[in-house]
């Protein structure tokens, strides 16, 4: 009898391995249940984890995105809530607003408000993570008045951060004058990032105000920009502008030109601002020589274009066409090529007599190439997170920090 079930035993438990596998496929739970229904209740696990635990762990993938907040519930419930254990419980509902589902991330950190067993500090963490929520869901009036009791905080990390999640808001709804009272003395003089910003929103202000004509108080707006940010190019840029429209030429090229001792990449989008002011003052030779150094300095494509322009006014098209290729022949560029061609159909349209060196279709096809080409690449970007694109920002739209969109190529 023990040879039979010697040689038998195998491949009757093996069928038997088969059939249970086979059962267990159609029917994933069955075998758990068969299990638990064992008398001597052979899994440990069972004994040790709370009920909801174990229910988390027959979540079958398909049914995750029904039940994942359910899940990070019973982990939170059964996490005990301490001070040590605070940290946990709010990256769990932060996971949501990361996600973007502000609305579940608002209903954990409600629930743990109104947990007990956490002290002051404890509790201020927790409403400082709701105006996170509130913010992300556009509930701004919400967060602003969690986060001006927070500013009360006598914990100096918690009112530091609580102070920036204001100006945040303010900067959202344009409250200028409430965004500069946020800032803290202590923040705007240990941190450039925040005096760089107290400056923008002082231009803000004086945008603000000249829209409404009131040029005393943008002049006054710009002096206090300057006093927070003297680098702030946006105040030079500004302050000509205005004096420009005031026909005060002179003072409108010192301020312009003063923009070279911060940010010299930004010099040449003034140039269109430096012409008419040197053209008002019927200086042409000087706005030549004045080109002629940047070209000289900084190899700007746009300084050789306006130069050209200049002498298309005082001699011509045939002379400004010679500066052109001039330049473009000592340093090629796209931009130079693209007026190169322009220039040069329009000197055979006002020439016709003259032997057309370039077909004019095969002339307006490599315009039309170029122009794409040029279209393709981003004249900005921003130095802190990489956005890019072809329109000047003082904030940029990505990751709103003031100041770091600058030009690329000129």
């Amino acid at each position: 009898m023990s040879w039979l079930l010697l040689y038998l035993g195998p491949p009757l438990f093996l069928i038997l391995g088969y059939l249970l596998g086979l059962w267990h496929a159609k029917n994933p739970r069955g075998l758990v249940d068969l299990l638990k229904c064992w008398p001597c209740n052979l899994l440990p696990w069972q004994r040790t984890l709370p009920a909801h635990l174990h229910r988390a762990r027959f979540v079958q993938p398909t049914q995750l995105a029904d039940t994942e907040e359910d899940v990070i519930s019973h982990l939170m419930q059964a996490l005990h809530l301490s001070s040590d254990t605070l940290d946990a419980h709010l990256a769990f509902a932060n996971l949501f607003r990361q996600r973007g589902d502000s609305a579940k991330a608002i209903r954990l950190h409600q629930n743990l408000c109104g947990r007990s067993g956490l002290n002051a500090y404890d509790q201020q963490k927790i409403y400082l993570e709701l105006a996170r929520d509130y913010q992300a869901a556009g509930l701004l009036d919400r967060a602003e008045h969690l986060l001006l009791d927070l500013v009360k905080s006598p914990h100096a990390d918690l009112r530091r951060q609580s102070r920036i999640l204001l100006t945040k808001i303010y900067e959202q709804e344009r409250e200028w004058h409430k965004a500069i009272q946020t800032l803290s003395p202590y923040m705007l003089r240990d941190h450039y990032r925040f005096r760089r910003a107290c400056s923008h929103y002082y231009c803000e202000l004086a945008a603000y105000a000249t829209r409404q004509q009131d040029t005393q108080a943008a002049y006054a707006y710009l002096q206090q920009a300057q006093q927070q940010d003297e680098a702030n190019i946006r105040i030079y840029w500004m302050r000509g502008e205005l004096q420009l429209a005031q026909a005060q030429y002179t003072a409108a090229l010192a301020s312009l030109q003063s923009i070279q001792t911060y940010q010299a990449p930004f010099l040449p989008l003034t140039f269109a601002m430096q012409q008419a002011a040197y053209q008002a003052l019927d200086a042409w030779p000087q706005w030549q020589d004045y080109l002629e150094t940047c070209l000289r300095d900084y190899q700007w494509s746009s300084a050789a274009l306006y130069l050209a322009q200049a002498y298309r006014q005082q001699k011509g098209a045939h002379a400004a066409l010679q500066v052109l290729k001039h330049f473009f022949v000592r340093d090629p560029q796209l931009n130079l090529a693209l007026h190169l061609l322009e220039w040069h159909q329009l000197e055979q349209q006002e020439f016709p007599h003259l032997p057309q060196k370039i077909d004019r279709q095969v002339s307006e096809a490599f315009y039309t190439l170029l122009l794409e080409l040029q279209n393709k690449m981003p004249a900005f970007l921003c130095q802190n997170c990489g956005f890019s694109g072809h329109t000047l920002y003082w904030q940029c739209p990505k990751c709103q920090h003031w100041g770091t969109y600058q030009p690329q190529h000129q």
